[in-house]
């Protein structure tokens, strides 16, 4: 078996391209480095080390999220919105799951299998859309950033068919990332979800093996759904419908609000007068 070399280099952009990152994320984390330098000296010297390690941490993320670049817009009259806005949400359902709700975890796992049922995992986002004018809206796309879950091998599942499912139940659109579950998600968690709960609006790919990449849904049942949903929040769920042959395939997952580095679940929206 052959070795595989890496040039031997401390230049940030190689190391970067070579780790497949964000370019900047070398000088990013040099500068997080300070700031948790600073913070720590300036915390109380008389608190416990748990609690030292809660408040920094809670405000070394608020200083992520301050410098965390958005995606980029598609175009001009585009609009961003993000489950990190105004009353967004955003968390992961796992069947068997004995470890609560994930509303502040990083990661949205989702994953389909009929081998091991308990693996069963699904996304909810929701966005917040208030002030949008949606009567007017022309075009909708839904932004998620593929990152890898640590979970499954990826040579046991084949390129896989997500779908993206707007929540009809205004009161299930109320579900709190504190408490939500597979246990308490209700019908959010049917197998097939009914008309009555979700309807299917789109559908996206993710091929084996694919590299870390932004993934973009768009489709005129997207629009249609945004214009015509009764409140102003709305949840969409991300189910793979790709199976696998193994029960150790993989569990694809997206970034949510909570990940350090990268962009929050975004809904861009294009609103005016004008041919869609």
């Amino acid at each position: 078996m052959g070795t595989r070399l890496y040039p031997k280099t401390t230049n940030p952009e190689i190391l970067e391209r070579l780790a497949q990152v964000h370019p900047g994320t070398y000088a990013r984390l040099t500068a997080l480095q300070g700031r948790y330098s600073n913070l720590a000296s300036q915390l109380p010297t008389d608190e416990s080390a748990f609690l030292r390690r809660e408040r920094l941490s809670y405000r070394l993320y608020k200083e992520v999220r301050r410098v965390e670049a958005p995606a980029a817009s598609p175009g001009p009259g585009w609009t961003a919105i993000t489950t990190a806005a105004g009353r967004g949400r955003d968390a992961y359902l796992r069947r068997g799951d004995q470890h609560g709700p994930t509303g502040s975890h990083p990661l949205l796992m989702v994953k389909h299998t009929d081998l091991a049922p308990n693996n069963e995992r699904r996304a909810i986002l929701s966005f917040d859309l208030a002030g949008i004018d949606r009567a007017s809206l022309r075009s909708a796309k839904l932004a998620l950033k593929l990152e890898p879950s640590g979970l499954g091998f990826s040579s046991l599942v084949p390129d896989s068919r997500f779908a993206v499912y707007g929540v009809t139940g205004e009161a299930v659109d109320l579900w709190s990332e504190t408490d939500l579950t597979w246990e308490t998600a209700g019908p959010l968690v049917g197998e097939p979800l009914s008309a009555e709960t979700a309807t299917r609006l789109a559908e996206f790919e993710v091929r084996k093996g694919s590299p870390n990449r932004l993934v973009e849904v768009s489709a005129d049942a997207f629009v249609d759904f945004l214009r015509t949903h009764p409140g102003e929040i709305v949840s969409l769920m991300i189910v793979r419908e790709t199976g696998e042959s193994d029960q150790q395939g993989l569990v694809h997952a997206f970034a949510s609000k909570e990940h350090p580095t990268a962009t929050a679940p975004t809904l861009w929206l294009q609103t005016g007068v004008g041919d869609r």
